[in-house]
């Protein structure tokens, strides 16, 4: 562990034993960290009996950062999937007798069809002329003995019905092929637009769970940051500032966001905390690339560098932010 890190955690008392001890040896053995670890207890007492108080925000303050977050879910959820079938389609029972259903009522159609054909288009009679009958003799002894006008009239009215059946048969069987592709394809669409409905559920859910959750933290954030400014604890009110800035920043809200990490960085400079003071930096400028500014955010990412490299703290994570601006 850093000596940053035990100052910190003196600061923050949470320091156990064991690194308090390691604290001690440190400043023994390095008269400029004793030194450092000096001036940060001086400013410690010295914020502790601070005489400033600050009022806690209004209901009505809170009440209009709710409003603001639940005004953003609502408009998150403004544009809706329209459902392909009704609710209880997916249910199997119902589905299956409904495709049953589908298929009985084509076979239906087809019948009604053939029949409403055969009415409409009866197959043409055989008509025998006055001068056909005149001609035959009135008795014979060969009744299948007819005139060849009277057969080529058979046979073209034979040929007529013949075509008609096969008309009607291919109808049938058009009819039919098309039931089979229902009853094959109808389960798998049916269970496709059953995923699709579900996945649009769930992601609508979780889309108003995340909400509320920020909504909550947002508020006991804000509360904290009341009660350590009311105390007079910079050190605790820039770290919850700068908590509130990114929790903001999660919900969509960058201006938010801004306004709570330009607040932070603004304790840390006065109190020259320079790690904090770098890394502050940073989000801020993620937050101006977010909104569209990408000279701020590279200036920022800057800032935050160089800080952070003379104070001798790690910057690899603002480096590599800068990075991926720069190469876009």
């Amino acid at each position: 562990m850093t000596n940053n890190e035990l100052l910190a955690k003196m600061l923050d008392g949470t320091l156990t034993a064991s690194e308090r001890t390691i604290l001690n040896a440190e400043a023994a053995a390095h008269p400029e960290f004793a030194n450092e670890l000096e001036q940060m207890k001086r400013i410690e007492s010295i914020l502790t009996k601070s005489g400033n108080r600050y009022d806690i925000p209004t209901p009505a303050f809170l009440q209009s950062v709710e409003d603001e977050i639940a005004q953003k879910v609502r408009d998150s959820r403004s544009v809706k999937p329209i459902p392909i079938l009704p609710p209880n389609i997916f249910d199997i029972k119902f589905n299956w007798n409904l495709l049953i259903m589908a298929c009985s009522g084509l076979v239906t159609i087809a019948s009604l069809g053939y029949y409403g054909y055969n009415k409409l288009y009866p197959p043409a009679p055989i008509v025998i002329s006055e001068q056909q009958t005149a001609q035959q003799p009135e008795s014979t002894t060969n009744p299948l003995a007819q005139s060849p006008q009277i057969s080529r009239s058979n046979e073209k009215s034979i040929s007529v019905a013949r075509k008609q059946s096969l008309t009607i048969h291919s109808t049938e069987n058009t009819a039919i092929e098309q039931s089979k592709a229902i009853v094959e394809k109808s389960p798998n669409q049916l269970l496709a637009a059953k995923e699709t409905n579900k996945d649009s559920i769930d992601a609508s859910i979780a889309s108003n769970s995340n909400a509320n959750t920020l909504t909550q933290k947002i508020q006991k954030t804000l509360s904290e940051l009341n009660e350590k400014r009311a105390a007079g604890d910079k050190i605790n009110e820039m770290s919850l500032r700068k908590q509130v800035g990114l929790l903001y920043s999660q919900a969509g809200s960058n201006s938010e966001a801004h306004k709570y990490l330009s607040e932070a960085l603004e304790i840390a400079k006065s109190n020259n905390f320079r790690q904090a003071e770098g890394n502050i930096l940073g989000e801020i400028g993620l937050i101006e690339k977010q909104m569209g500014n990408m000279d701020s955010a590279i200036n920022k990412l800057h800032q935050a560098i160089d800080i952070l490299n003379s104070s001798g703290s790690p910057s690899a994570k603002w480096t590599k932010a800068l990075s991926n601006i720069q190469n876009k």
